[in-house]
């Protein structure tokens, strides 16, 4: 992934956080959702990314939990921020390394296009 891409997907990322911590939404939180789930999409049955994946799916199973929260506009607790920013510190570590066409696809598959 080339530097500027791939400062564009953690600027995109960290700005749907820091809203969502900020002021929780339906918006925000659909955000920083889809973005998860593309991450997790594209680095599916790669096995380099086994471990990572653990960290990620936790963040993801917290959006979950915070999901009806987030809709309502509730402020999120330390331990639900922290799990996500977990998280989201790991696909920045592993960003870089994700194959940009599979991350393509990914996005691509959620949204209904392939």
């Amino acid at each position: 992934m080339t530097k500027t891409l791939y400062d564009e997907f953690g600027l995109q990322m960290h700005f749907a956080f820091s809203q969502l911590c900020r002021q929780p939404s339906d918006e925000h939180f659909c955000s920083l959702g889809t973005i998860m789930n593309v991450v997790n999409i594209a680095i599916d049955k790669d096995k380099k990314f086994d471990e990572d994946r653990i960290y990620l799916n936790s963040g993801i199973n917290m959006m979950t939990q915070i999901g009806n929260k987030c809709v309502a506009g509730l402020p999120l607790k330390d331990y639900e921020m922290e799990c996500i920013k977990i998280a989201l510190n790991r696909i920045d570590d592993i960003l870089p390394y994700i194959d940009v066409t599979k991350l393509h696809l990914a996005n691509m598959t959620l949204k209904g296009l392939r």
